[in-house]
């Protein structure tokens, strides 16, 4: 229902919303962070958190060779992992930071906006990082257990942290703080995520104009609710991990493979550096056109292509519950998913990106095979009918004076 409202309202009135969902996380931030670091053996979380050599007391076994994190640097998991994270973080190849921009004046500096967030978003990382590995770091360290031990995954922020912080003084406070700065992120991504679709659809002609852009955003809404549903089941627990492991990262890092490749390479360097000094009055130097041209596609492709082998030959598995029959804490087998999960899986996977050579496909047809196999496609609206759809007299960059 908010999603919903949010939608409707348009960016210029919902835009209001955002100064309390994306300050309050920070304040929360703050307060969790003073009250973490001054637990009982926060710092020892601080340390596992920076120095991938540093072991807590459980983990140091008599008559076992230590084993350095930094061996998780030969996974290649890990790197897909961190690609897929630094994407969500900044809500790259989702569309939300192209909608979002589409508001601005044509002359807007989206250099400096870019790098500042960059440079904000990474600090904010960095800030929440020791925040909360200083509460994980003293719950394992009063328990004496290794902080591999402790939940992963959802489960850190509703199981592990939550436990620690069971543990404070002022718990009901600090949890309080904790579930609603969770809640405000959330909402902010959704908010982000329904902009990004809206501003495509109205740029387009994929719904037809008739339909009021609220029934559009409720009918959205709506439907993404029942596909939630199942997440929140007795079994749900199964399909997040599905999710999580083939959703919401390989798709990710091939939708942005093609939008740089798309940009850099059928689109054209030089065009695109012009296009960046009209806008900006700065050309971008040797160092950028190099990472859009070759670093970023390379370290892509090497990343995805590292990834599907050892995907293959090292499958992702499922904690398997099984009840608590072995007399430990230890309710989960790690187990293959099944042929149906693998399935879904490939589903999951090839839906989300191959919609775009599939375009470039019929586009390019009409030149190979001649003009009797140009398919009209709906994508482009005309000027008038993006200006009828930009909701709260929000007009299309270049179309217009009112902008957010």
């Amino acid at each position: 229902g908010i999603n919903a409202e949010y939608g409707v309202k348009g960016i210029k009135t919902s835009g209001k919303v955002v100064y309390v969902t994306a300050v309050f996380p920070f304040i929360a931030l703050l307060g969790l962070f003073i009250m973490g670091m001054t637990l009982e053996g926060a710092m020892e979380g601080v340390k596992y958190f920076f120095d991938p050599t540093y072991k807590f007391e459980a983990d140091i076994k008599e008559g076992e060779p230590e084993e350095s994190n930094w061996r998780h640097l030969y996974n290649p998991y890990c790197w897909l992992e961190a690609a897929a994270q630094i994407f969500y973080s900044l809500s790259l190849g989702f569309g939300s930071c192209i909608a979002f921009s589409s508001y601005n004046p044509p002359k807007t500096n989206f250099y400096k906006h870019a790098l500042g967030i960059s440079v904000v978003n990474s600090v904010t990382s960095l800030f929440a990082g020791v925040t909360i590995f200083a509460i994980v770091g003293s719950n394992a360290y009063t328990n004496k257990v290794s902080i591999d031990k402790l939940s992963t995954g959802p489960g850190l922020a509703f199981i592990a942290v939550s436990e620690a912080i069971a543990h404070t003084p002022a718990a009901q406070l600090w949890s309080a703080l904790f579930f609603i700065m969770l809640f405000m992120l959330g909402i902010d991504s959704q908010f982000a995520g329904i902009e990004g679709m809206m501003t495509a659809l109205d740029d387009t002609t994929l719904v037809p104009k008739k339909i009021p852009r609220p029934i559009v955003i409720a009918m959205f809404c709506g439907f993404s609710f029942i596909l939630g549903l199942p997440f929140g089941m007795q079994n749900g627990q199964y399909l997040v991990d599905l999710f999580d492991n083939f959703s919401a990262n390989f798709p990710l890092m091939m939708v942005a493979f093609f939008e740089v490749i798309s940009v850099s390479w059928v689109y054209g360097i030089n065009r695109f550096c012009t296009d960046f000094e009209e806008m900006t009055g700065y050309y971008p130097n040797i160092v950028w056109r190099a990472m859009w041209l070759v670093v970023t596609p390379l370290s892509l492709a090497a990343i995805l292509l590292y990834s599907l082998i050892d995907q293959l030959s090292n499958p992702i598995l499922y904690g398997e519950f099984v009840g608590c029959v072995t007399g430990d804490s230890n309710w989960t087998v790690d187990a293959n998913y099944p042929p149906w999960a693998w399935g879904l899986a490939g589903i999951l996977v090839f839906s989300s990106f191959l919609f775009i050579p599939a375009m470039a496909l019929i586009a390019f047809l009409p030149r190979i095979l001649g003009p009797d196999w140009n398919i009209p496609l709906p994508l482009v609206a005309d000027v008038e009918d993006r200006e009828l759809n930009k909701n709260g007299n929000i007009e299309m960059t270049g179309h217009g004076e009112n902008y957010a």
